[in-house]
């Protein structure tokens, strides 16, 4: 093997057990508090009989995560990142979902200190003392948020089925990125985002209706319209650079809702459950501009406006 070979496969190597084993150790530094015999929270939780000791879990995961940073170079060996990329694409993805189990473990701890889940329970107290009138307008507004978001979601995705994926020509034609995940990673992804946002939406909405406090649920409507009209944008209309435009502006419109999410007194815990969707659309963002950049000078590609032509 050349020298020059050498050091590159080295260099990655290196990357992939950084990757793993530095995230994983990074994630585990940040949410130590939460697990262990150093946490009163985790010790009081009730476990079942076949939970491991504590100081079981450091070790395992060193060697699972090692043992994913050998797999996931020996891949890149034969594929690279842009040869065959959907192989790393779902090993990158994977690996996200599991730094962010911990941090959602975290966040059930956060709730449960935050309503004082703690043997006899006033969340329950109330819970069962609540009028079956309002249990009930809980449950249409908690089936309203989710037919809003997923429902949506899922019929923009329908209606614009045709403009993505291995059915559109024209999206075949279209440069992408190496990072470009496979079409079959966006639908479950969104399904998980826009449940996210709905339950996020709805526990806002239990402090502040929508007269009370009415800004942090208007800021998450227009983000969602906003949501929606994108696929419009790039794939219907064929206008890639306005989606561009479009994308940001909701980026910033999420920004704000998670701000807002934030400040609203006992949920502010709300606005972690949008983090990964601003995670995704921030990827999204990057992605937009990197497939209008590759296409601008393809006269063979319509792509609609194209700056300075």
């Amino acid at each position: 093997m050349p020298r020059k070979q050498l050091i590159l496969n080295t260099s990655v190597f290196a990357g992939f057990i950084l990757l793993c084993m530095g995230g994983g150790g990074l994630v585990g530094a940040v949410t130590a508090s939460s697990f262990g015999d150093d946490s009163p929270w985790y010790v009081s939780l009730r476990k079942p009989s076949y939970t491991p000791p504590s100081a079981f879990f450091g070790p395992v995961w060193s060697l699972l995560y090692l043992l994913n940073a050998t797999a996931g170079f020996a891949v890149w060996t034969k594929t690279g990142f842009l040869k065959e990329p959907g192989p790393l694409m779902m090993f990158m993805i994977q690996l996200i979902f599991n730094f962010m189990w911990p941090v959602l473990f975290g966040l059930v701890r956060h709730l449960l200190l935050q309503s004082k889940i703690m043997g006899r329970s006033k969340t329950m107290n109330e819970l069962k003392s609540m009028p079956r009138k309002k249990i009930l307008m809980n449950v249409v507004a908690l089936a309203g948020f989710l037919i809003i978001c997923m429902g949506g979601g899922g019929a923009i995705g329908a209606v614009m089925a045709n403009d993505f994926g291995d059915d559109s020509d024209w999206y075949i034609s279209l440069e992408k990125p190496c990072f470009n995940p496979p079409n079959a990673v966006f639908g479950p992804v969104w399904a998980i985002l826009y449940f996210l946002m709905a339950v996020a939406a709805f526990s806002v909405w239990t402090k502040t209706g929508f007269r009370k406090r009415p800004a942090p649920l208007i800021f998450f409507f227009i983000q969602l319209v906003l949501n929606f009209i994108w696929p419009l944008l790039f794939g219907t209309a064929r206008q890639v650079f306005a989606g561009f435009v479009e994308i940001v502006f909701l980026w910033v419109f999420i920004v704000i809702t998670i701000f807002l999410f934030n400040s609203v007194k006992g949920r502010s815990w709300s606005h972690i459950l949008l983090l990964p969707y601003l995670g995704w659309v921030t990827f999204a963002t990057v992605l937009n501009w990197s497939i209008y950049d590759l296409n601008k000078d393809n006269p063979d590609v319509d792509i609609g406006y194209v700056v300075g032509q």
